[in-house]
Protein backbone atom coordinates (compact mmCIF):
# COMPACT_ATOMS: atom_id res chain seq x y z
CA UNK A 1 0.00 0.00 0.00
CA UNK A 2 1.24 3.35 -1.25
CA UNK A 3 0.23 7.34 -1.43
CA UNK A 4 1.54 9.73 -3.60
CA UNK A 5 1.70 13.28 -1.96
CA UNK A 6 2.82 15.38 -4.38
CA UNK A 7 4.35 16.00 -7.96
CA UNK A 8 6.46 18.88 -9.24
CA UNK A 9 7.06 20.84 -12.19
CA UNK A 10 9.23 18.32 -14.01
CA UNK A 11 6.98 15.58 -13.30
CA UNK A 12 8.41 14.01 -10.57
CA UNK A 13 6.46 12.37 -7.94
CA UNK A 14 7.07 12.09 -3.99
CA UNK A 15 4.91 9.56 -1.36
CA UNK A 16 5.40 7.06 0.36
CA UNK A 17 4.61 3.11 1.48
CA UNK A 18 2.92 2.20 3.83
CA UNK A 19 4.27 -0.43 6.72
CA UNK A 20 4.14 0.43 10.47
CA UNK A 21 4.23 4.09 11.44
CA UNK A 22 8.32 3.86 12.72
CA UNK A 23 8.58 1.73 9.77
CA UNK A 24 7.01 3.49 6.82
CA UNK A 25 9.12 4.36 3.36
CA UNK A 26 9.40 7.34 1.61
CA UNK A 27 9.53 7.09 -2.02
CA UNK A 28 10.17 9.81 -4.90
CA UNK A 29 9.40 8.82 -8.39
CA UNK A 30 11.14 10.05 -11.54
CA UNK A 31 10.18 9.42 -14.92
CA UNK A 32 8.04 6.72 -13.92
CA UNK A 33 11.16 5.18 -12.38
CA UNK A 34 11.50 4.59 -8.28
CA UNK A 35 14.33 6.75 -7.49
CA UNK A 36 16.32 5.56 -4.65
CA UNK A 37 17.54 8.94 -3.50
CA UNK A 38 15.87 8.67 0.19
CA UNK A 39 16.38 5.05 1.23
CA UNK A 40 19.90 5.97 2.26
CA UNK A 41 18.10 7.58 5.13
CA UNK A 42 16.64 4.74 7.30
CA UNK A 43 14.54 6.70 9.51
CA UNK A 44 12.87 9.05 6.56
CA UNK A 45 9.10 7.81 6.88
CA UNK A 46 7.63 9.76 4.58
CA UNK A 47 7.50 12.16 1.87
CA UNK A 48 4.85 14.96 1.81
CA UNK A 49 5.37 17.78 -0.96
CA UNK A 50 7.87 19.22 -3.68
CA UNK A 51 8.25 22.51 -5.07
CA UNK A 52 8.84 23.73 -8.56
CA UNK A 53 12.94 23.20 -7.76
CA UNK A 54 12.85 19.72 -6.44
CA UNK A 55 13.44 20.61 -2.71
CA UNK A 56 11.04 17.66 -0.92
CA UNK A 57 9.55 17.83 2.45
CA UNK A 58 8.68 15.12 5.27
CA UNK A 59 9.15 13.03 8.19
CA UNK A 60 12.20 11.40 9.15
CA UNK A 61 12.77 9.86 12.68
CA UNK A 62 15.03 10.58 16.21
CA UNK A 63 16.25 7.32 17.70
CA UNK A 64 13.29 7.76 20.10
CA UNK A 65 10.51 7.32 17.01
CA UNK A 66 9.89 11.22 17.52
CA UNK A 67 8.91 12.70 14.30
CA UNK A 68 11.27 15.77 12.34
CA UNK A 69 10.55 17.78 9.07
CA UNK A 70 13.55 17.46 6.87
CA UNK A 71 14.29 19.30 3.62
CA UNK A 72 15.68 17.32 0.71
CA UNK A 73 17.05 18.62 -2.27
CA UNK A 74 17.21 16.50 -5.00
CA UNK A 75 19.32 18.55 -7.35
CA UNK A 76 22.36 18.95 -4.38
CA UNK A 77 21.28 15.69 -2.52
CA UNK A 78 21.38 17.18 0.78
CA UNK A 79 19.04 17.19 3.47
CA UNK A 80 18.48 19.10 5.90
CA UNK A 81 16.70 17.85 9.33
CA UNK A 82 14.67 20.76 11.11
CA UNK A 83 13.68 20.54 14.82
CA UNK A 84 10.01 21.64 16.95
CA UNK A 85 8.48 24.37 18.37
CA UNK A 86 9.38 23.29 21.88
CA UNK A 87 7.34 20.06 22.29
CA UNK A 88 8.57 16.38 21.47
CA UNK A 89 7.66 16.36 17.47
CA UNK A 90 7.32 17.86 14.42
CA UNK A 91 6.09 17.34 10.45
CA UNK A 92 6.43 18.90 7.64
CA UNK A 93 3.51 18.85 4.96
CA UNK A 94 4.29 20.95 2.08
CA UNK A 95 6.06 23.76 0.76
CA UNK A 96 6.01 26.36 -2.12
CA UNK A 97 8.44 27.35 -4.94
CA UNK A 98 10.63 29.88 -2.20
CA UNK A 99 10.64 27.24 -0.01
CA UNK A 100 8.72 28.03 2.75
CA UNK A 101 7.17 25.20 4.37
CA UNK A 102 4.79 24.32 6.88
CA UNK A 103 3.34 21.75 9.10
CA UNK A 104 2.78 20.88 12.78
CA UNK A 105 4.34 20.85 15.73
CA UNK A 106 4.27 19.97 19.22
CA UNK A 107 4.72 22.63 21.65
CA UNK A 108 5.98 22.34 25.33
CA UNK A 109 1.67 22.04 26.30
CA UNK A 110 0.22 19.35 25.11
CA UNK A 111 -0.93 21.68 22.24
CA UNK A 112 0.18 21.73 18.22
CA UNK A 113 0.29 24.76 16.31
CA UNK A 114 1.05 25.05 12.68
CA UNK A 115 4.46 26.94 11.66
CA UNK A 116 5.94 27.94 8.58
CA UNK A 117 9.74 27.92 8.19
CA UNK A 118 12.60 29.10 5.44
CA UNK A 119 16.19 29.19 5.87
CA UNK A 120 16.20 33.03 6.75
CA UNK A 121 13.25 33.00 9.32
CA UNK A 122 13.31 29.53 10.58
CA UNK A 123 10.12 28.59 12.17
CA UNK A 124 7.26 31.32 12.48
CA UNK A 125 4.27 29.99 14.66
CA UNK A 126 0.98 30.68 13.53
CA UNK A 127 -1.90 30.96 15.50
CA UNK A 128 -5.64 29.03 15.26
CA UNK A 129 -9.00 29.58 15.38
CA UNK A 130 -10.50 31.48 18.57
CA UNK A 131 -12.02 28.78 21.06
CA UNK A 132 -9.35 25.90 19.67
CA UNK A 133 -6.28 24.54 21.31
CA UNK A 134 -4.25 23.49 18.23
CA UNK A 135 -3.82 23.78 14.20
CA UNK A 136 -1.95 21.93 11.43
CA UNK A 137 -0.44 23.33 8.09
CA UNK A 138 -1.24 21.38 5.00
CA UNK A 139 -0.46 23.56 2.02
CA UNK A 140 1.22 26.69 1.56
CA UNK A 141 0.86 29.79 -1.49
CA UNK A 142 3.83 31.74 -2.72
CA UNK A 143 2.59 34.43 -0.45
CA UNK A 144 2.95 32.11 2.51
CA UNK A 145 -0.68 31.64 3.43
CA UNK A 146 -1.27 28.22 4.69
CA UNK A 147 -4.91 26.48 4.14
CA UNK A 148 -4.92 24.81 7.76
CA UNK A 149 -6.87 23.27 10.20
CA UNK A 150 -8.20 23.91 13.74
CA UNK A 151 -8.83 21.44 16.28
CA UNK A 152 -8.89 20.09 19.59
CA UNK A 153 -6.13 18.03 20.62
CA UNK A 154 -7.52 16.50 23.79
CA UNK A 155 -11.34 16.91 23.09
CA UNK A 156 -11.30 15.77 19.09
CA UNK A 157 -15.18 14.82 20.03
CA UNK A 158 -15.57 18.76 19.84
CA UNK A 159 -14.72 19.24 16.31
CA UNK A 160 -12.60 20.32 13.82
CA UNK A 161 -12.68 23.21 11.02
CA UNK A 162 -10.91 24.02 7.96
CA UNK A 163 -8.98 27.73 8.74
CA UNK A 164 -6.90 30.14 6.26
CA UNK A 165 -3.59 31.37 7.81
CA UNK A 166 -3.47 34.46 5.83
CA UNK A 167 0.15 36.38 6.09
CA UNK A 168 -2.26 39.71 5.45
CA UNK A 169 -5.68 38.75 7.08
CA UNK A 170 -4.63 36.62 10.23
CA UNK A 171 -6.86 33.58 10.76
CA UNK A 172 -9.59 32.91 8.55
CA UNK A 173 -12.72 30.95 9.50
CA UNK A 174 -14.09 28.84 6.36
CA UNK A 175 -16.29 26.95 8.02
CA UNK A 176 -18.67 24.41 6.95
CA UNK A 177 -21.27 23.57 4.20
CA UNK A 178 -24.88 23.32 5.29
CA UNK A 179 -24.05 22.49 9.18
CA UNK A 180 -21.75 20.08 8.21
CA UNK A 181 -20.41 19.03 11.62
CA UNK A 182 -16.54 19.02 10.79
CA UNK A 183 -14.19 20.57 7.87
CA UNK A 184 -10.49 20.59 6.67
CA UNK A 185 -8.58 22.74 4.11
CA UNK A 186 -6.29 21.23 1.68
CA UNK A 187 -5.26 22.89 -0.91
CA UNK A 188 -4.77 27.31 -1.80
CA UNK A 189 -3.75 29.17 -4.69
CA UNK A 190 -2.20 32.71 -4.94
CA UNK A 191 -5.59 34.05 -5.43
CA UNK A 192 -6.53 32.92 -1.66
CA UNK A 193 -9.41 30.51 -3.38
CA UNK A 194 -8.97 27.24 -0.99
CA UNK A 195 -10.06 23.79 -1.48
CA UNK A 196 -10.54 20.90 1.25
CA UNK A 197 -13.53 18.78 2.52
CA UNK A 198 -16.46 19.67 4.94
CA UNK A 199 -17.54 16.38 6.67
CA UNK A 200 -21.68 15.56 7.56
CA UNK A 201 -22.26 13.93 11.12
CA UNK A 202 -22.07 10.74 9.30
CA UNK A 203 -18.42 10.34 8.39
CA UNK A 204 -19.15 11.44 4.64
CA UNK A 205 -17.72 14.16 3.12
CA UNK A 206 -17.88 16.39 0.21
CA UNK A 207 -14.98 19.12 -1.84
CA UNK A 208 -15.60 22.40 -1.48
CA UNK A 209 -14.15 25.03 -2.47
CA UNK A 210 -13.88 28.99 -0.79
CA UNK A 211 -13.01 32.24 -2.02
CA UNK A 212 -11.75 34.92 0.05
CA UNK A 213 -11.88 37.59 -1.58
CA UNK A 214 -16.12 36.63 -2.20
CA UNK A 215 -16.15 35.13 1.53
CA UNK A 216 -18.83 31.82 -0.26
CA UNK A 217 -17.87 29.07 0.30
CA UNK A 218 -19.61 26.36 -2.11
CA UNK A 219 -19.48 22.48 -2.99
CA UNK A 220 -19.60 21.10 -6.60
CA UNK A 221 -21.76 17.56 -6.54
CA UNK A 222 -22.41 15.47 -9.31
CA UNK A 223 -26.17 14.12 -9.18
CA UNK A 224 -26.06 10.45 -9.77
CA UNK A 225 -29.46 10.61 -11.27
CA UNK A 226 -28.41 13.35 -13.95
CA UNK A 227 -24.65 12.81 -14.10
CA UNK A 228 -24.09 16.11 -16.79
CA UNK A 229 -25.65 18.41 -14.11
CA UNK A 230 -23.85 20.24 -11.35
CA UNK A 231 -25.34 21.68 -8.61
CA UNK A 232 -23.80 24.27 -6.40
CA UNK A 233 -24.44 24.38 -2.71
CA UNK A 234 -23.77 27.68 -0.65
CA UNK A 235 -23.28 28.45 3.09
CA UNK A 236 -25.87 31.27 2.77
CA UNK A 237 -28.71 28.68 2.80
CA UNK A 238 -29.53 27.31 -1.11
CA UNK A 239 -28.33 23.82 -2.73
CA UNK A 240 -27.70 20.46 -1.40
CA UNK A 241 -29.01 19.78 2.08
Amino acid sequence: IGQASGVSDSNVSVGHQDNTPSNNRALIWDNNQANGDLSTFSDVTEAHGINGFNEIVGNRLTVNDNRRPFIYDLTSRTMRTLGTLGGGEAWANAINHSGVLTGASQLSSDEQRAFTYNSRTNFTTLGTLSGYDSSEGFAINEAGDVAALASYIDSPQNGQRAILLSAQQGVINIGTLNNDTDSMARGVNDDLIAVGESIKMDGSSRAFIYDVNNANLSSITIDPNTPRTLHLASQTGGGIP
